[in-house]
């Protein structure tokens, strides 16, 4: 005999009814949008059905950020990831495992606590069962407590993975990049997250980086051991920073192979966009080209010189604009202008330091009028445009790539004692994106920033790095 239906007023068994004001209470108390919250209450409905309001799951969160030390935001994470353990075992069960593990590691209880606050994955393992890991990671690569626990920091999956296929991770690592055991530790350092990029990915991106480059495998090997960040490269984007760079110094009469010593040295370059590769090369050009010493100097350059020269940040170049406009070019070399420190820079040359604050208040002073004017051409066009809506982003809040302006237009007349803050010119306005962000960086930026989860975890980050460092390990 057919069951009657059930009454469609009434949920199936085992399932909870997710309403608006559910969903809203749970995204308030676990710092996410409603939509994120609806998520995970698809994924652990429980969060409903132990919290019926939101002030108890609130006041979970809050308990557990005491137990830790922690900020009730950093909490919140922790209860995104792990849902089922907290409703299950409580912050008091998390606190002990933090002490736990501050025993099994040799560390103090915070530095356990950030530990567990920067991967909360790690609940779900014995603190036993880490430190073995971690002892394992020690004797497979030949490093120290603090080296291995930072890959850890690093990459969690360091401490997660099974013993057996973390070490055929490396082995397929090592043996496609052709690098020898004792230099694993520097590639590993420098992305911690290598071993784990699926081994077919990886193949085919050293064939593709082989292709590009017209190298080797041992070579490319030797290259990627220098800038590992290419295996993590869109290598369409790769490719074309390599014509452009292998275009713009042909056009200077350098060979193919100067260009490869170039990137043999320090393939950083290829991080880069082709505007950007235009903008350092162009910017690099004109100064030289008003100082006969510094016109030599580039010529004569070797391949390791122009890699460092071209691979200064934004802000190191405006010290051509100043002994320029100072009338003391040829007083110091272009290589050693850009690749001293600023210290050593400001030390040599006094006024350095004010002349930089005067650049970068005038260009602040420009963006406020640039966004001045567009605010008021938008207040003007308002009769004929619908205004946008109240949540709606301006466009100069969207984060966007520090712009190049080379200032050294029209300071040739500048006092040697007073050099003035360059002027601007769009006649170079390529994306610089290398640089560090201008002072003319829209304040808006910052609101549209990384999501609180991503920004608490770099805190993390670098309170488990301090704590390391103080301890010793």
């Amino acid at each position: 005999m057919l069951s009657a239906p059930r009454p469609r007023c009434c949920p199936p068994a085992g399932r909870v009814t997710l309403s608006p004001a559910n969903i809203t209470q749970v995204a308030q108390a676990l710092c996410v949008s409603p939509k994120a919250a609806h998520r995970l209450l698809a994924s652990c409905p429980e969060l409903v059905g132990s919290n019926p309001d939101g002030d108890s799951l609130a006041a979970a969160v809050a308990a557990l950020a005491a137990a830790l030390g922690t900020s009730y935001k950093q909490a919140a994470y922790v209860w995104r990831q792990q849902p089922q353990y907290l409703l299950k075992h409580g912050a008091g069960a998390v606190a002990a495992h933090a002490a736990e593990l501050a025993q099994a590691l040799g560390l103090q209880r915070q530095a356990a606590a950030e530990l567990l606050l920067q991967h909360p994955v790690l609940l779900q393992q014995s603190a036993t069962r880490t430190a073995a890991r971690l002892a394992d990671m020690q004797g497979w690569l030949h490093l120290k407590p603090r080296q291995a626990l930072a890959l850890a920091v690093d990459c969690s999956e360091w401490l997660t993975q099974r013993s057996g296929a973390l070490q055929r991770r490396l082995q397929h690592l090592r043996l496609t990049l052709l690098v020898h055991p004792n230099s694993m530790p520097r590639l590993l350092a420098a992305r911690a997250d290598l071993p784990f990029l699926s081994p077919r990915i990886l193949s085919n991106k050293v064939r593709a980086l082989m292709a590009i480059l017209d190298g080797d495998r041992r070579t490319i090997g030797q290259l990627l051991l220098h800038t590992p960040q290419l295996l993590r490269r869109d290598l369409r984007a790769v490719a074309s920073a390599h014509e452009a760079l292998q275009g713009l110094l042909q056009q200077q009469g350098r060979s193919r192979g100067f260009v490869f010593a170039m990137l043999a040295h320090d393939a950083r370059l290829l991080l880069g966009t082709p505007a950007s590769l235009t903008a350092r090369l162009t910017k690099l050009q004109r100064c030289a080209g008003r100082c006969e010493r510094w016109q030599q100097e580039l010529a004569a350059m070797k391949p390791p010189q122009l890699e460092e020269c071209l691979t200064r940040t934004a802000v190191t170049y405006l010290r051509l604009d100043y002994l320029l406009a100072s009338q003391q070019a040829s007083g110091m070399g272009l290589a050693e202008a850009l690749r001293s420190s600023r210290r050593g820079f400001v030390a040599r040359h006094g006024a350095y330091a004010a002349w930089e604050a005067a650049v970068a208040a005038a260009r602040q002073q420009r963006a406020q009028a640039a966004a001045g004017g567009g605010s008021s051409a938008a207040g003007t066009s308002g009769a004929s445009h619908a205004p946008s809506g109240p949540g709606q982003a301006p466009a100069s809040s969207l984060r966007q790539a520090p712009q190049l302006r080379p200032p050294g237009a029209g300071v040739g007349a500048a006092a040697p004692t007073a050099p003035q803050a360059p002027a601007s010119s769009s006649e170079h306005g390529h994306a610089w994106a290398e640089g560090p962000a201008p002072a003319t960086a829209a304040p808006a930026a910052a609101a549209v920033a990384a999501p609180a989860a991503v920004a608490a975890g770099g805190q993390q980050q670098a309170r488990l790095r301090q704590a390391l460092v103080l301890e010793g390990h």
